[in-house]
């Protein structure tokens, strides 16, 4: 049975305009930090930066967090969790 979506009884209709027009805001007064993130991701995607696990926990499903961008290049592995706390400690 699909219970995705729509078909779930906990759906409330997808992304909020809300998250849409914060993500919207962030981009336009923070586009060297969302370039960097892109570029971020691409290096992963093609195998130039190589994923590691979560620097705290170990957790193997880790994101790419940076620390300072005016290093880009330089992330450090962590989990969304530890993420999450790192960024709120900025």
């Amino acid at each position: 049975h699909n219970r995705s979506g729509k078909m779930n009884q906990n759906w409330k209709g997808g992304v909020s305009e809300d998250n849409m027009r914060y993500r919207k805001r962030f981009v336009q007064q923070n586009p060297d930090i969302v370039r960097i993130e892109r570029e971020t991701l691409y290096k992963i995607q093609g195998g130039v930066i190589l994923r590691k696990p979560c620097k705290v926990c170990g957790n193997r499903n880790s994101e790419a967090h940076h620390p300072d961008y005016t290093t880009p290049d330089k992330v450090v592995w962590l989990c969304r969790t530890h993420h999450v706390r790192a960024n709120r400690e900025r």
